[in-house]
């Protein structure tokens, strides 16, 4: 929520750096909620995902584990007519943890005046993932030494550099003669390590030899003259499989979480599109002989065409109004549209753009003229 922070994500994700934006300093670990918590209450119930039991009483110091556990119990607590009314109040405490949902917990009239919340300004994160598990070992599919590769003329740190200081995404080292200094200093220095270097020359005004590191794997670089970005690059690509494949929505990994931080596809060079602004094709591309997956196999769409004796009676646009001249496919001629296909699983599932043969040009005009 925008009271929560400085907006670097949202920074990141329009890469406003390129419109030469500063970008904001990351907030403060933002501290939770305390609620009050009435111990020993008679509908109040205590959840600990990674130390709880459902077997439990769900007292605080024997927690249930499941969010549902909770909603059943005071359900119960209800029904057996230990509380004086049915309007009393009752609260369910989320411990530390996090909480994988499998389905949707539905809720009735009958859970009125039911609360949850966090337990003692801990943080308790509900999930509807699936928490992912392996079998076998990591296996090495491909690696390529790490080495340091130079891009002349291109900028990493437009927008993120402040002139002769330093900032928490980029240090400054000093003024160096040339890059190679630059990239001595970045291997030499106590600020390290770092994944990129970028070295101005000695005529480029205001940064005159200035050289700077980058703390993160931010590779976005700029064509600006007179400027040389380093980035340290290699590949070491491992694979794992995945045991748990049944748990998945249709067997596949729609969106994948590490650490508590959105992942993208694995990619090389590894950067996140969110914060890495790739603006010229510097690496990337693969060149050599490689093994690609190749694209699924899909019927052709259902092709539908209709023309002006689908539609008696419209008076079709003409240019100008009153002329016979045809402006145009869209205008008076053919109006095509494919369902299935390449877009049988989208919504909607047709559009001019899911016709297999859909003309790509004007075609055969019916009108008058």
């Amino acid at each position: 929520q925008p009271r929560h922070g400085d907006f670097v994500e949202l920074f990141d994700a329009l890469q406003l750096a390129a419109c030469n934006y500063t970008r904001p300093t990351p907030p403060k670990k933002r501290k939770f909620p305390r609620y009050t918590t009435q111990i020993g209450a008679a509908c109040e119930f205590y959840i600990s995902a990674d130390m709880g039991s459902d077997s439990n009483d769900g007292s605080l110091q024997s927690p249930f584990q499941t969010i549902m556990k909770g909603v059943t119990a005071s359900r119960n607590a209800r029904q057996t007519g230990k509380l004086m009314a049915p309007t009393t109040q009752c609260t369910l405490n989320l411990m530390e943890g996090t909480y994988y949902q499998s389905d949707t917990i539905v809720l009735t009239a009958a859970d009125s005046y039911l609360t949850f919340q966090n337990y003692d300004g801990q943080r308790a994160r509900i999930s509807g993932g699936v928490p992912l598990q392996f079998s076998g070992g990591w296996q090495l599919e491909e690696y390529k030494p790490t080495q340091w590769v130079n891009y002349t003329g291109y900028n990493n740190v437009y927008g993120i550099a402040t002139q002769s200081s330093s900032n928490d995404q980029c240090k400054y080292l000093g003024v160096q003669q040339n890059y190679d200094n630059c990239l001595a200093a970045a291997k030499a220095s106590p600020m390290g390590p770092f994944y990129s270097v970028t070295w101005h020359n000695l005529q480029f005004q205001g940064y005159e030899g200035h050289c700077y590191g980058m703390k993160d794997p931010h590779w976005g670089p700029v064509q600006e003259d007179g400027i040389t970005s380093g980035n340290y690059e290699g590949r070491n690509i491992w694979s794992i499989k995945v045991s748990n494949t049944k748990d998945l929505l249709d067997g596949k990994i729609y969106g994948l979480r590490v650490d508590k931080e959105r992942a993208i596809r694995a990619r090389y060079p590894n950067q996140n599109p969110e914060t890495s602004m790739q603006y010229a094709p510097l690496s990337g591309w693969v060149a050599a002989d490689t093994k690609w997956n190749g694209p699924p196999n899909v019927q052709n769409a259902v092709d539908v065409t209709n023309t002006a004796s689908d539609w008696p009676g419209v008076i079709w646009p003409m240019d100008p109004p009153g002329n016979t001249t045809w402006t145009g496919e869209g205008d008076w001629g053919e109006f095509f549209q494919a369902y299935g296909g390449p877009c049988a699983n989208l919504e909607p599932d047709y559009g001019y753009w899911c016709g297999h043969d859909a003309p790509r040009q004007i075609t055969q005009h019916e009108s008058p003229s």
